[in-house]
């Protein structure tokens, strides 16, 4: 499983500009971060995705065995 340090690095790579990336000397300190934060947001948000499975979505008894961790 990736780390939030690697999903990191993945974003400030490949990150628009229109969400803090910047370019050659366009870049402040401010500007890092939120870039920081959104880094770190995205990497909780697809840790959580591994563990939400779409197809017990609304089902109250596969949400009971989530919980248990029967499934």
């Amino acid at each position: 499983m990736a780390t939030s340090a690697q999903y990191r690095q993945l974003i400030n790579d490949y990150g628009p500009p229109s969400l803090g990336y910047t370019q050659g000397m366009q870049g402040t300190s401010s500007s890092q971060v939120p870039q920081s934060k959104y880094a770190e947001l995205l990497a909780i948000i697809e840790e959580l995705g591994k563990e939400i499975r779409p197809t017990y979505a609304g089902s109250k008894s596969a949400m009971e065995r989530l919980k248990r961790g029967k499934v």
